[in-house]
């Protein structure tokens, strides 16, 4: 683990250029807020906080064959 730590940063990273947020990277966001939005109010986003706090009631009861005998 030592040798990983002390390797130089990949190249890719040391040449990259400065992120900068363009408009049309901010119309995009505005977009997929929207989609987001309007698929959330129609049950197709899954939110696991949620689904925690959810019961499952089972009322049917499974009968193996090993347990008839």
């Amino acid at each position: 683990m030592n040798l990983l730590s002390s390797a130089a940063p990949p190249f890719d990273v040391e040449n990259a250029r400065q992120f900068e947020l363009s408009d049309e990277l901010r119309s995009l966001q505005r977009q997929m807020a929207s989609l987001f939005s309007h698929q959330k109010r129609r049950g197709g986003i899954i939110d696991p906080e949620a689904e925690d706090s959810k019961l499952l009631l089972v009322t049917d009861t499974v009968v193996s064959d090993a347990s008839r005998c």
